[in-house]
């Protein structure tokens, strides 16, 4: 029975190997400088968290190539602070 489980383990490892996909180069980055995105985490009609992810330019580089500076800010909100009070900056 262990025999049957390895031999069946290989195979799906190979076949799964088999048919995966190639990223492509789409020569533009996927996202640009000035970008922001804000989530909003509620709980029913409570809103519990909030996050912010901004991008913007940066003077260094990265191989050769233009690097961003990207902000995620995130915090508790209302009455969730007294249970865990978030406050980050990454």
């Amino acid at each position: 029975m262990n025999k049957y489980f390895l031999v069946l383990s290989f195979l799906t490892a190979f076949i799964c190997n088999s048919f995966s996909q190639e990223i492509t180069y789409l020569g533009e980055p996927s996202f640009k400088a000035g970008e922001e995105l804000s989530y909003k985490l509620k709980y029913g009609f409570f809103t519990a968290a909030e996050a912010n992810i901004k991008v913007s330019e940066s003077d260094k580089k990265f191989d050769g190539h233009p690097a961003f500076h990207i902000v995620a800010d995130s915090k508790t909100a209302g009455t969730f602070d007294i249970f865990y009070k978030v406050r980050n900056r990454l």
